[in-house]
């Protein structure tokens, strides 16, 4: 198998752990919108979070699906799993016992489940990028 084919399963897999937790996410919005609210931190943008979280998971797949942006897709999915794992590590931090948002069988995770769960795609994604960036020589945006 070489790089790009495995940096193009790499992709596969994000796009479907986005796609599934994003339309997750939007058939369960009430449910994310009450949840972020109990962060007092987080109450006054309960609703730009539930719906910005989905939208910018959908956009990802994009950038993924489209192999000239595919590259771009790779590190912005690692970005987010980093933003998704901080978040969890706050969580884990704090105290707090909130149920995930994510949806589906992921939301049966318990919190440190999910954090290494999280690791492990942010791990595929350097390996991704690692692979694809290296048959790639120049990036053009």
């Amino acid at each position: 198998m070489s790089r790009k084919q495995l940096a193009d399963i790499i992709a596969a897999i994000f796009i479907f752990l986005f796609v599934y937790t994003a339309m997750s996410k939007l058939m369960g919005f009430d449910a994310i919108k009450i949840r972020a609210g109990f962060l007092p931190a987080l109450q006054p943008y309960a609703v730009f979070i539930g719906v910005a979280v989905p939208v910018t998971e959908l956009l990802t797949v994009l950038l993924l699906v489209m192999k000239r942006t595919r590259l771009c897709g790779l590190v912005v999915s690692l970005v987010l799993m980093g933003v998704f794992t901080g978040y969890i590590g706050w969580m884990l931090w704090l105290g707090v016992a909130l149920p995930c948002t994510c949806g589906g069988v992921i939301s049966r995770l318990t919190w440190p489940q999910h954090l290494w769960l999280n690791v492990g795609f942010m791990l595929l994604g350097i390996v991704g990028i690692w692979c694809y960036g290296a048959g790639v020589k120049s990036v053009k945006i």
